[in-house]
């Protein structure tokens, strides 16, 4: 933000610069109305790059560099044609109704092309959780692969099924504040810090919360990251039932194929030696 701040203030000093120096040579040979179309084009192109604000001080030093190099009398603020005051007051009005137009386009621009990186991010999230290793703690790795595909300083994950706390990067007081955002229901988000957490909802029943640390992405996203987070930790509660369930039928086969090879392994003798004996009695 503050290389942002520089470099906007570095522009708007080079245009006020470019302006002056150009109506201190060209004012005895260009009149007002030829020299309002280059200075229009000055102040667009500043509202293209830095913004409307910075824009705005360019058209005020814009019109004061056309009012004192070009309007007559010249080198002088005193301006005594209505014509010319008509041309610099439009020339004023006009520069910031466009500059404001223009910055308009350029953050909607700007918001496409983040959306479309975080879009991105999140089918990239989507196509790792297959890939996850289930051997392992699972949340861990969601930690991961959450700050990998986002710009984040940290993410800290707490499972409310099994009452852990997972974290990577930095997250600051990130057990208290997943307890009480899961326990409240409630989303909170931190602007100060730059900090967002969400209650992890699958269908209407919680299942954790999610903390996201030193971030610049919309909510709409951190809403969708949510969303998976929960989805992958229901999916893992899932597969941890169904391989305890199968372990078990598992085990109960395994039981009742013994018994019966024991059973088995006694009657054998036994029968053997039930016939000899009806065999001795016979004799």
């Amino acid at each position: 933000m503050r290389h942002a701040r520089i470099r906007s203030m570095t522009l708007v000093l080079f245009a006020s610069a470019f302006l002056i120096g150009f109506g201190t040579v060209a004012n005895r040979h260009l009149n007002l109305a030829t020299t309002i179309s280059v200075y229009l084009f000055v102040t667009l192109a500043i509202a293209r790059k830095a913004g409307f604000a910075e824009a705005s001080i360019v058209s005020v030093v814009a019109t004061l560099c056309l009012e004192y190099y070009f309007a007559p009398p010249l080198l002088s603020f005193r301006v005594d044609r209505p014509e010319d005051w008509t041309a610099l007051v439009t020339f004023e009005g006009v520069s910031l109704m466009v500059s404001r137009l223009s910055d308009r386009a350029r953050r909607h621009q700007l918001m496409l092309e983040k959306q479309s990186i975080e879009q991105k991010a999140l089918c990239e999230l989507c196509r790792d959780l297959l890939l996850l290793d289930w051997k392992q703690s699972p949340e861990q790795q969601l930690c991961v692969l959450i700050k990998r595909s986002f710009p984040l300083q940290g993410v800290a994950l707490w499972n409310a099924y099994e009452g852990t706390l997972s974290r990577f990067g930095e997250t600051p007081n990130a057990e208290d504040a997943t307890k009480a955002v899961y326990f409240n229901e409630r989303n909170y988000d931190d602007a100060s810090n730059r900090t967002s957490l969400r209650v992890l909802f699958f269908g209407t029943r919680a299942v954790g919360a999610l903390m996201l640390h030193g971030h610049s992405i919309d909510s709409l996203s951190i809403n969708s990251i949510a969303s998976i987070t929960a989805m992958a930790i229901e999916r893992t509660r899932s597969l941890a039932v169904e391989m305890n369930v199968e372990a078990e039928r598992h085990s109960e086969e395994l039981r009742s194929a013994l018994l019966d090879g024991l059973a088995h392994a006694f009657k054998t003798p036994l029968a053997t030696i039930t016939v000899a004996s009806s065999g001795l009695l016979a004799a």
